[in-house]
């Protein structure tokens, strides 16, 4: 193809060939061109096509993983920032729903779960969500979530600090902790208002990336459990 390119430009040179002003250097082209010809045809060109192949087929198999590897990156990326909206919503729905209980001074502490209806409702209102976050929810997650009594240091029951945890757990910073951790601050609900605070440890779907050396030291470089934890989300009591 490229031979019958050369050999018709070299015709139209001729037609159009006209002697130079005197003076002037006079570059045959048609002298070139016939070099060209006679010295990269047949496998010459073969083999630049080969090699024109063989380039492509190295930039496919070193972008296309990188592609790929980029896309589930912002799938991942997606899917976290959602977990971290959620979170603080969980947490603030919850506060919103204990401020419009009324708890009575002479309760005797008995089921924590129950026992003031302010924090029954933020733990209702918890244990409901949480299903956005691939966790069982409703009567499920109550079978799952225990009660951790801080002590008379957080407080008299039914005013005190209740914290509730989930009974599964996953490996974080070398510690097993709970996939799920919800606090109710109900301590002065009169002066202090009610506070609430959701800790959700996620683990990553597509990533985890540890480097561990001969010696056994392993540097994480993407951790594969985050924690995501909500602010602490305070609403006044009102009635």
């Amino acid at each position: 193809m490229i031979k019958k390119i050369c050999q018709k430009f070299i015709k139209k040179r001729r037609r159009l060939r006209r002697s130079p002003p005197s003076g002037w250097l006079r570059v045959d082209f048609d002298k070139f061109f016939i070099f060209v010809i006679n010295n990269w045809s047949g496998n010459n060109f073969k083999m630049m096509s080969n090699s024109r192949k063989s380039q492509n087929l190295i930039e496919v198999v070193i972008i296309i993983p990188l592609l790929i590897i980029l896309l589930l990156a912002i799938m991942e990326f997606a899917v976290f920032q959602r977990n971290v909206a959620t979170v603080q919503d969980i947490a603030l729905d919850a506060a919103v729903a204990a401020s419009k209980y009324y708890v009575d001074e002479d309760i005797t502490p008995g089921n924590p779960f129950n026992e003031n209806p302010a924090v029954e409702a933020a733990l209702n209102i918890a244990l409901d969500r949480i299903k956005v976050l691939n966790i069982p929810a409703g009567a499920a997650a109550v079978q799952n979530i225990s009660f951790n009594d801080l002590g008379p240091g957080f407080g008299k029951r039914p005013f005190a600090l209740y914290e509730f945890f989930s009974q599964k757990k996953v490996e974080y910073n070398g510690r097993n902790e709970p996939v799920i951790i919800f606090t109710v601050d109900y301590r002065d609900p009169v002066k202090e208002g009610v506070s609430t605070q959701l800790i959700y440890h996620y683990s990553l779907v597509l990533f985890g990336l540890r480097i561990c050396y001969w010696s056994g030291r392993c540097i994480t470089v993407i951790p594969d459990t985050v924690q995501i934890s909500s602010t602490q989300t305070k609403q006044y009591v009102h009635y």
